[in-house]
């Protein structure tokens, strides 16, 4: 097992609303496996937990581009919520994770029951939500570590340790009545009609075409995860193998992601008054980028550039979880080290092969490079992979 695995490595941090700002950077995926950049999550923060029910199902009904919105709507409300704060995120495909700072705990809580309403209302899916102190969970005998990867300036995404999380998670979905999921309960009498605030939030790229032959979701789980990752970067490193880059992005038309966007936030609004309005403001964006055109201080061709950079990942315990584009030789030399480190370790995997991703994205401002991206393999991406992952028979 790498010597970074060693939790004797990690330096408590002080309890402050600062607390994510002032974790060490992780500029590689690489360096999420080095336990010495985490640090304990401190009592007085909370933490959120988002999941649809029936994924699965959701996607084999054409449901798979909303799921991921609803998924990364959580992320941009609860940004909204503690705005000016830097935060941990994290996307899943079909929830997300994330942690507040004291003081933000109780808006938050009214934000999740809000978001499981306007699931449920406007999409017809049952979205499971949980906020939990911190505080709370270690005195059940759980841990959060968290770390900070941070691939450009003041963009980051949220990395997670110590087990509370998949506990979490775990009880969410299959024992409503333990414990961990009374300490997270988001009671239904919370739910209102309220509007959401998903400013940033978007959905208006086209799906995007593998430039190497298929893209490939991946999950790796367990301690020899890390030895995995390593083989996926030495079998990829001839090709381009980032989900998203200059040559595959493409502004979306129609704008089917703006239907999504005006359903999700219209309120007591006629939504097609807000699809409108919507429309023309991604009409505008479409132009821009379809003719490449420089608006004041934003440059279309450097923004395209920064969103290679400024994709995510998901990172919890010691399951990771990409997206790659990757050529037939690259995927068959995978697939082998892969079933080799299985048989000869400790590790799972699950894989689902795909032409395209998607992508959802929250914009900060464009014009000063602060914008995150959330990619998905596409047909079902992380749901369809973490599927044959519970098919694959190891010793």
């Amino acid at each position: 097992m790498p010597s970074f695995w060693n939790s004797e490595r990690v330096v408590v941090s002080a309890c402050s609303e600062d607390f994510f700002a002032a974790l060490p950077c992780m500029k590689s995926r690489a360096e999420t496996f080095n336990v010495s950049l985490y640090r304990p999550a401190p009592d007085d923060w909370s933490v959120v937990v988002t999941d649809l029910q029936d994924s699965t199902e959701a996607v084999a009904r054409g449901q798979h581009r909303t799921i991921n919105f609803i998924a990364a709507a959580g992320i941009a409300a609860i940004r909204n919520v503690c705005v000016g704060i830097a935060i941990p995120v994290l996307f899943g495909g079909d929830g997300c994770v994330a942690m507040v700072p004291p003081g933000f705990a109780d808006e938050t809580r009214r934000t999740l029951a809000r978001l499981r309403k306007m699931a449920h209302v406007e999409f017809g899916l049952t979205l499971r939500v949980g906020l939990a102190p911190i505080g709370d969970l270690r005195a059940l005998g759980e841990q959060v570590l968290v770390g900070k990867y941070e691939p450009s300036a003041s963009n980051a995404f949220g990395v997670f340790l110590g087990g509370a999380i998949s506990s979490l998670e775990r009880a969410m979905k299959h024992d409503p009545e333990s414990p961990l999921s009374k300490a997270a309960f988001v009671p239904d009498v919370m739910d209102d009609p309220g509007t959401l605030d998903l400013t940033g939030l978007s959905c208006r790229w086209q799906e995007l075409k593998s430039q190497n032959g298929m893209m490939l979701t991946l999950i790796l789980d367990g301690a020899d995860a890390p030895l995995a990752y390593e083989a996926i970067q030495r079998l990829t490193s001839r090709i381009d193998a980032r989900p998203a880059k200059p040559t595959n992005l493409k502004a979306q038309w129609p704008f089917v992601g703006v239907w999504l966007e005006a359903r999700s936030t219209h309120a007591d609004a006629p939504v097609f008054v807000v699809a409108t309005r919507l429309f023309a403001r991604a009409l505008v964006a479409y132009l821009v980028f379809k003719l490449g055109l420089h608006v004041r201080r934003f440059n279309p061709q450097r923004y395209i550039a920064e969103i290679a950079r400024n994709t995510d990942f998901c990172k919890i315990d010691q399951q990771l979880s990409l997206v790659l584009d990757c050529d037939p030789v690259a995927e068959k030399a995978l697939e082998i080290e892969l079933k080799r480190l299985a048989e000869a370790g400790d590790l799972r995997f699950g894989f689902h092969r795909s032409p395209t991703a998607l992508m959802t994205c929250l914009v900060s401002s464009a014009a000063d490079s602060l914008h995150l991206h959330f990619i998905d393999g596409g047909d079902g991406g992380y749901t369809s992979a973490s599927r044959t992952m519970r098919k694959v028979v190891l010793p």
